[in-house]
Formats: structure tokens, C-alpha cells, sequence
């Protein structure tokens, strides 16, 4: 549903969307990316920063936590 909110240009309710699945499962990578993607839109960038490192510290794969992390570095400049 929160992916449906985005794409319809709702961001504010996708997010608390996102918010609610990360209260109930927090080591959801794809969701705190998704938060962080939508926070960058918005042009909060230590926000999406601050999401994209979550997303980064909760997947196990190598190459996407390195991604994500190259992500938040680049939002913070």
C-alpha cells in the first residue's frame, strides 16, 4: 500500500505507511530505504541519510549494504 501512496504522489501518508510496517518489523531493509528515498525527495536530507543507514545495517548482503551506504553518504554532502 505504501508503494501505491508514493507512486499516486501521497508521501506524506506512504511514509507513515512505511513508519507503521517499521514499528511492527524494524529490520525491514527495503523499508527504511523506501522511507529514505522519500524523505531525499522532500529534500530531508539528514533524515533520508539517517534511513539509509538503517537500510544499510539491516541487510545481509555485501554489495547492497555498500550501495546504501554510498547512498547516505551522498545525500548528507
Amino acid at each position: 500500500r505504501a508503494h501505491v501512496l508514493a507512486q499516486a504522489g501521497r508521501a506524506d501518508a506512504a511514509m507513515a505507511d512505511f513508519r507503521r510496517l517499521l514499528d511492527a518489523q524494524p529490520e525491514h531493509a527495503h523499508a527504511w530505504f523506501n522511507l529514505g528515498f522519500l524523505l531525499e525527495q522532500q529534500g530531508r536530507l539528514d533524515e533520508a541519510e539517517q534511513e539509509f543507514r538503517r537500510a544499510a545495517e539491516m541487510t545481509e548482503n555485501s554489495r547492497e549494504r555498500e550501495l546504501l551506504l554510498n547512498r547516505a553518504k551522498t545525500v548528507s554532502r
